[in-house]
């Protein structure tokens, strides 16, 4: 019966000259035909939400009725628009991750220190020691961590997580929006100078193809889209500068910043 009516459908297509929207009317009265028989699956792969900018299975085809339409609740909603920053070690052939910063328009954020950072890599890296360093948790207790002026890092405090406990809390806090929002809204990365943020996010889940679903496979560069509208306008800079939070916020501010300057983001 089925394939009787797919039939059906293909000679209104090849044997009408009308114009479309005689052809559209056609279709829209065989599928009404078709669901009062009981083809409602088939009336749905026939009909679109009518919306000429939308990806339905079937354009311009009127619809008979409201259609749930997943592509058309994204455009109304838009991407969840994340803004992020990592602190971490280098070596050749190697990056550690000592903490990361996550925000989003909507004013959500999380904020964690890699307790299973090599510390003796960062206590022995200058530039680190100079402007990272000073923004961890630390304590005046002695204990196995790396030392700074007599403070060592507080492993006790609550921000201070292991790395496949934070890789599992990003995951959660990056999927936020399937579970109090629709699961079909995309989501966008955001950072300044993004390339090796985009390392260090993907690698909490392991190689690449590992990455779970759902995550986006790059991340947007601000910095990129800066040079090409020829910004040279930055916001001010945070109290804290190297902070991995307070560096995701001043992401979201750049981000805004570009958005008055023109910028299609």
């Amino acid at each position: 019966m089925t394939r009787r009516w797919l039939d059906y459908v293909g000679n209104i297509f090849e044997a009408s000259d009308a114009e479309p929207p005689t052809v559209y009317d056609r279709v829209s009265q065989f599928t009404h035909r078709i669901s009062s028989d009981g083809y409602g699956p088939l009336q749905q792969a026939l009909t679109s939400c009518g919306k000429r900018a939308c990806r339905c299975r079937v354009r311009n085809v009127p619809a008979m009725g409201p259609v749930d339409c997943p592509e058309c609740k994204k455009a109304e909603v838009g991407p969840r628009k994340v803004f992020y920053d990592t602190e971490f070690v280098e070596r050749p052939g190697s990056l550690e991750l000592i903490s990361i910063g996550l925000v989003d328009l909507e004013g959500r954020e999380y904020y964690a220190v890699n307790a299973d950072m090599p510390r003796d890599w960062v206590s022995s890296h200058p530039w680190l020691r100079a402007n990272v360093l000073p923004h961890l948790p630390r304590t005046t207790v002695a204990r196995a961590g790396f030392c700074e002026d007599g403070n060592w890092l507080d492993l006790d405090h609550p921000d201070v997580k292991p790395k496949e406990e934070i890789a599992a809390d990003v995951l959660t806090w990056l999927r936020l929006d399937q579970t109090d929002e629709p699961q079909w809204r995309d989501l966008h990365l955001w950072s300044y100078y993004a390339a090796f943020d985009h390392v260090m996010l993907s690698w909490l889940w392991g190689v690449m193809s590992q990455l779970p679903a759902g995550i986006p496979m790059f991340t947007r560069d601000l910095m990129q889209v800066a040079e090409q509208l020829w910004c040279d306008q930055r916001p001010p800079e945070r109290e804290k500068v190297h902070h991995a939070l307070e560096d995701a916020k001043w992401d979201r501010d750049l981000y805004n910043l570009l958005r008055t300057r023109g910028a299609g983001i």
